[in-house]
C-alpha cells in the first residue's frame, strides 16, 4: 500500500485492539453483559412480543373482512315495515330482494333519517325507502319529521350525533 504523504498517521503507532462481536476487545477481558449478550436477549424479546401479538391477532379473527361487510345492506320490507339491519343480499341481483318469512320480493335498501320533528337528532335513526328506489318518480318524505330524505342522505352535524350518542348511553 503506498501512501502519499511520508507524514506518519495517528494511528501508525497506535495500540490498536480490534473488537470482536460480543463486544469485548480481542485478547482482553471484557466486563459482564457483552453486546452480543444483550443483542441475544433483545432479540428473544422481540420474538416473544411478536408470538403475542400473532397469537392475539389469530384470536380476535384479524381484522374486519372488508369484503364481508359490503356483503351487507340495510332493507325495510315496503309492506310491512320490518328492518333488517344486517341483509346479505345476493350477488347479481337487483332489489327489490325476496323476504325469506313471505317470501315475496318486498324487501329495498334504505335511507337513514336521524331527525325529529323538533329538529333534534334521535338513535336509532328512521329507515327509509327512497321513491326513487320502488321506480316512482316523486319525493321521499321521512314519516317521522317530514323533511326530504334523498340518496346517500346527508347525517346531521357531528356535534348533534355526539350528544346523541351521549344521550343514549344514559
Amino acid at each position: 500500500m503506498s501512501r502519499t504523504s511520508n507524514m506518519p498517521s495517528l494511528v501508525d503507532d497506535a495500540d490498536v485492539k480490534q473488537i470482536g462481536v460480543s463486544g469485548k476487545s480481542a485478547g482482553g477481558s471484557g466486563g459482564g453483559g457483552g453486546f452480543g449478550e444483550k443483542l441475544k436477549l433483545f432479540g428473544s424479546l422481540i420474538g416473544i412480543a411478536a408470538a403475542i401479538g400473532i397469537a392475539v391477532y389469530t384470536m380476535t379473527g384479524g381484522p374486519p373482512d372488508i369484503g364481508e361487510q359490503t356483503r351487507y345492506v340495510v332493507v325495510k320490507d315496503s309492506e310491512s315495515g320490518e328492518v333488517n339491519t344486517k341483509f346479505a343480499f345476493p350477488k347479481g341481483e337487483r332489489w327489490p330482494w325476496t323476504n325469506r318469512s313471505t317470501g315475496k320480493r318486498t324487501l329495498y335498501p334504505v335511507e337513514a333519517c336521524y331527525w325529529t320533528k323538533d329538529n333534534q337528532v334521535k338513535l336509532p335513526p328512521t329507515y327509509v325507502i327512497l321513491n326513487s328506489a320502488m321506480g316512482k318518480n316523486e319525493k321521499t318524505i321521512c314519516p317521522d319529521c317530514g323533511r326530504e330524505v334523498r340518496g346517500n342522505n346527508p347525517p346531521p352535524p357531528a356535534e348533534m350525533m355526539a350528544k346523541a350518542l351521549e344521550d343514549q348511553g344514559k
